[in-house]
């Protein structure tokens, strides 16, 4: 969970920031992170009430993100 979490925050981060300051990147990707984790709890508590944990699906989503930038960059 921990791989892809960082993987998405990070990345996040450097698309909604348009600078490379490791000071704005730091707090905006640590923010992130944050949200995901919070607001990914509460939807799969509270709006797919199933048995899955949060991790499966951030490995899913960051999987799937990860598949995308490898195929944008080869193209």
């Amino acid at each position: 969970m921990l791989v892809f979490l960082g993987f998405l925050g990070a990345n996040v981060s450097y698309r909604l920031f348009s600078t490379y300051k490791h000071r704005v990147l730091f707090v905006g990707s640590s923010l992130i992170t944050f949200l995901f984790i919070v607001s990914g709890q509460t939807i799969v508590e509270h709006i797919f009430q199933t048995q899955t944990t949060l991790g499966v699906v951030i490995d899913f989503i960051g999987g799937l993100y990860f598949v995308f930038l490898l195929m944008k960059e080869r193209a």
